[in-house]
């Protein structure tokens, strides 16, 4: 496996990845900050050894290392926090409408809420693993 001379790879100075570090030091940032921080100062010569001492896969580091070549530190520090799970199963006007039936009165339960939106078709069905849809008889 050919040495890569990370010292020289990363652009970024000593100086500026130990203010990322302070800066990202209590959100879930700060370790990649650190990984490369650890790479360039010369602490831990390879990917592996940075990425282990902070309890990472090589795999993870080697994502993040991308993120920081392709983007530089904006995509590396970039977070992903709110992309996370999965999409709404209700559209906001949806969820708007049901609101206004609830303060009309039309809904009172969460069962008339969930027929509500049933019955616009506001609600994508879930598949089940039995290959089935969640969500009753239409």
């Amino acid at each position: 496996m050919p040495h890569i001379d990370y010292p020289h790879l990363i652009e970024e100075s000593e100086e500026r990845l130990e203010k990322l570090e302070k800066r990202h030091r209590y959100t879930h940032l700060f370790h990649r900050a650190r990984m490369l921080g650890l790479l360039k100062s010369g602490e831990c010569s390879t990917l592996l050894r940075a990425v282990e001492a902070l309890g990472y896969s090589r795999r993870q580091g080697q994502r993040w290392l991308s993120a920081c070549r392709e983007g530089g530190m904006e995509e590396l520090l970039a977070s992903r926090v709110d992309e996370r799970g999965r999409a709404e199963l209700v559209s906001e006007g949806a969820f708007a409408e049901m609101e206004e039936a609830t303060k009309a009165g039309e809904t009172a339960t969460i069962a008339q809420a969930h027929r509500f939106l049933w019955d616009r078709a506001s609600i994508t069905p879930i598949p089940r693993a039995s290959g089935g849809f969640s969500g009753g008889a239409r």
